[in-house]
């Protein structure tokens, strides 16, 4: 931030003051008679000591001249720290001569660090292009109205220490106030609500199934398998019996006996038999002949 103040003097006239923040810089500079005056500028900085002719074709884009009834005032557009100096209007007629002299020091009010968060160090410094006799700086808290030498070390800043002023004294007498307001920025601080949800698991237990005579080294899923297919193939074994029976009853029936005689005179008919004992063979009824004695 640039700001500047400036007196200004006619001969033994009025000091003028003006604070600005690198707006543009007015010097007036008139003469209250109505014969005919021409007018010179010129600029000596503070850092040399020679005198600077200031003309409209030569002074750029940042000087304004005004020349129009006797008023010569100028204008600075955008005030740079290297506008510091002594400026000088001179004006002259056929039969006088004035001078109005203008002291411009430019005033750099600033924090450092510019960023800060609450509880951070910052030092305040303001400082001039030029020390003027007798020029005194301080620093004002503007919450507290309490005033501090400068520069102003703040420890452990607050939100309440944002608003400062540079005061410039020449002597007692204060001559430009510079305002300051520090970026502070506050602790982010995040609440956080933990919400417990207790989730009820109904598990059922089902018991593992208890094998007996398991072999050693040999696993559940191994044994599962077995025993399964075991009782498959007992099952297979058991369905084919049935079926086998089921056949044989069927194939079984009663027919008549048929014998030979014997007197080779050929076949006869006679009893019905059990084809199912002539199939079993001798010796197996209980009691009766087989067909196989009778042949």
């Amino acid at each position: 931030m640039l700001c500047m103040f400036i007196s200004a003097a006619t001969n033994d006239e009025s000091v003028l003051f003006r604070a600005s923040e690198g707006d543009s810089l007015f010097l007036f500079c008139k003469v209250l008679i109505s014969s005919s005056v021409k007018a010179t500028w010129s600029w000596r900085p503070h850092s040399s000591d020679q005198n600077i002719v200031l003309q409209p074709d030569s002074a750029g884009e940042r000087l304004h001249f005004r020349n129009k009834d006797n008023d010569f005032s100028l204008t600075i557009s955008k005030l740079d720290w290297g506008d510091s100096g002594r400026y000088e209007c001179q004006c002259f007629s056929s039969s006088s001569q004035y001078k109005t002299f203008f002291e411009v020091v430019v005033v750099r009010a600033r924090a450092d660090p510019q960023q800060l968060t609450e509880g951070d160090d910052v030092t305040l410094q303001c400082e001039v292009s030029h020390h003027l006799p007798n020029t005194r700086l301080y620093w004002i808290n503007m919450e507290t109205q309490e005033n501090f030498p400068n520069p102003h070390q703040l420890r452990n800043v607050t939100l309440g220490q944002r608003n400062w002023v540079c005061a410039v004294f020449i002597g007692s007498k204060l001559k430009a106030l510079f305002p300051l307001t520090l970026n502070i920025y506050q602790h982010l601080t995040t609440t956080t609500t933990t919400t417990t949800t207790t989730t009820t698991t109904t598990t059922r237990s089902t018991p593992a199934p208890h094998y007996e005579n398991m072999g050693p080294g040999l696993p559940h899923k191994d044994f599962t398998l077995i025993s399964i297919c075991a009782v498959f193939f007992v099952l297979l074994v058991v369905i084919g019996a049935l079926c086998w029976r089921k056949k044989t009853k069927r194939g079984c029936g009663v027919g008549p006996e048929v014998v030979e005689k014997g007197d080779g005179a050929g076949l006869e008919v006679g009893k019905e038999v059990d084809q199912c004992k002539m199939e079993r063979g001798p010796g197996s009824g209980t009691g009766g002949e087989g067909v196989g004695q009778e042949l």
